[in-house]
């Protein structure tokens, strides 16, 4: 149809919009910038106006009369595309109609009204393209929840796994911290020689899990054509998850240490 550049609002970069009343129109091809490119190189797009191509749908002899931004046809996640557009008089398939009406169930059973009258042996169907594209981008936003889901009970269950290990640890080494209190040692040496053995396995948690972590992304990312570079505010999240760890670690490591020794070596 010579109304779709109109009704998706499409930017002309070069030429014009086809027109129904020019007969050679039927042969003529507005192209997007991907498909200049594709065809013709790195050249200035009104260059290409007025050069031929094959169509290759009905091997006609096509025109190049206009050239059109390139636009995200199914979904930024989906690359640009060469595209040719072609003029038929007939607009047999989809029929889309542009409107600003609030009273949505009026203008849809006019259009079917119309329609019927139009193609009385035909079955219609009709729906709202921002619902198309939404339920198009539903894996990804499901994805997103389950991913947020996930990461929520991994962050909880790593706080707990902390502060299990780190009182079953002390469980361990209380009388022997407890000797070494009575005999005069430090306080912040005591809670250093407790915190740094996890600390330690901590650390050498993170030198495996960021590395492939950032591999799995970069994996996952490299199937869309539009997405996020990792750097190093994505470290942001998982430092303060080291932060809040780290304080946990501290914190349970403290208290434990600020009881009386005496109740750990009384049957000494």
């Amino acid at each position: 149809s010579a109304n779709y550049i109109e009704v998706y609002d499409h930017k002309l970069l070069a030429g014009r919009n086809f027109d129904p009343n020019r007969v050679t129109d039927e042969t003529a091809a507005i192209l997007n910038v991907s498909a200049v490119k594709a065809l013709f190189g790195d050249i200035p797009l009104g260059e290409a106006l007025g050069r031929r191509i094959t169509s290759p749908e009905n091997e006609y002899i096509r025109t190049v009369i206009g050239v059109i931004e390139d636009y995200y046809h199914q979904s930024p996640e989906v690359a640009h595309f060469p595209m040719n557009f072609v003029f038929d008089p007939e607009s047999r398939g989809y029929y889309s109609i542009r409107f600003s009406s609030n009273n949505y169930q009026a203008l849809l059973k006019s259009v079917e009204t119309k329609f019927t009258e139009v193609f009385p042996d035909n079955l219609f169907h009709s729906f709202m393209l921002e619902d198309f594209y939404a339920d198009y981008q539903s894996e990804e936003r499901s994805l997103s929840g389950l991913l947020m889901a996930f990461g929520s009970i991994a962050i909880i269950l790593s706080v707990v796994g902390v502060v299990a290990l780190t009182l079953l640890d002390l469980g361990k080494n209380m009388k022997n911290l407890s000797i070494r209190k009575v005999l005069g040692a430090e306080f912040i040496d005591l809670l250093v020689k407790v915190s740094s053995g996890n600390f330690i396995h901590f650390l050498l948690a993170s030198a495996i899990a960021v590395p492939i972590a950032y591999l799995l992304m970069q994996a996952w990312l490299g199937d869309y054509a539009n997405r996020v570079e990792l750097g190093l505010k994505h470290l942001i999240p998982p430092v303060i998850l080291a932060v809040i760890l780290i304080l946990v670690l501290l914190g349970s490591s403290k208290k434990a240490l600020e009881q009386n020794p005496t109740q750990f070596l009384k049957d000494e």
